[in-house]
């Protein structure tokens, strides 16, 4: 009770979490938060990777408690560590699924889910624009050249992304879920985003 009252973000790393949660809310009379902390091999602290999918679901029911993230402890041993990140990184991708649909967005590009259901956007994400400029053709953008301009080319810069933790990788697309893979979702037609 007193983590939560004190606004601490706590660690989600037992089943019976969810209950505790509620209890300590009640007591506390104010929001919780938290992160999903999953045991992908140390098996040491943490929610076991094989088994965590039902308890993050039943945790994101719980009323009043705000999921901020999703987080592992690595072994430190190159080849384990990146097979740690493959099982975070899958049970991050299966939690996403029902997510995605409660914003308002079909968890694949392909077109299946749109016969099953019509879903409508739950948010908006609005952001002014804090540069604008001209790229001449073979200009590049962000780390690791991610955009090579053909043509002359205009941009412009969103205050989004990368002070808010988000990595580049992830914002691109190619791992986990991000503001990009959300919008993208939500709306298939948006300009390419480089960060």
């Amino acid at each position: 009770m007193a983590l939560v009252r004190e606004g601490i973000s706590l660690s989600l790393c037992i089943p019976d979490i969810g209950a505790r949660v509620t209890r300590a809310v009640a007591a506390a009379g104010r929001d919780a938060s938290g992160h999903f902390y999953i045991d992908t091999g140390m098996s040491r602290m943490g929610l076991p990777y094989h088994s965590a999918l039902p308890v993050l679901r039943d945790l994101s029911r719980v009323p009043r408690l705000a999921i901020a993230g999703m987080m592992t402890e690595l072994a430190e041993e190159p080849d384990f560590d990146t097979e740690q990140v493959r099982r975070l990184s899958v049970l991050a991708m299966e939690a996403r699924a029902a997510g995605m649909a409660l914003l308002g967005g079909y968890p694949t590009d392909d077109g299946r889910e749109r016969s099953i259901a019509e879903l409508t956007p739950a948010f908006r994400l609005k952001a002014r624009v804090v540069r604008v400029a001209q790229m001449r053709a073979g200009d590049t953008v962000s780390y690791g050249r991610r955009f090579k301009a053909d043509a002359p080319t205009w941009i412009a810069t969103l205050p989004v992304g990368h002070a808010d933790a988000i990595h580049p990788n992830t914002l691109a697309g190619k791992t986990g879920t991000s503001v990009y893979d959300v919008l993208m979702h939500l709306n298939p037609g948006l300009p390419r985003i480089v960060v």
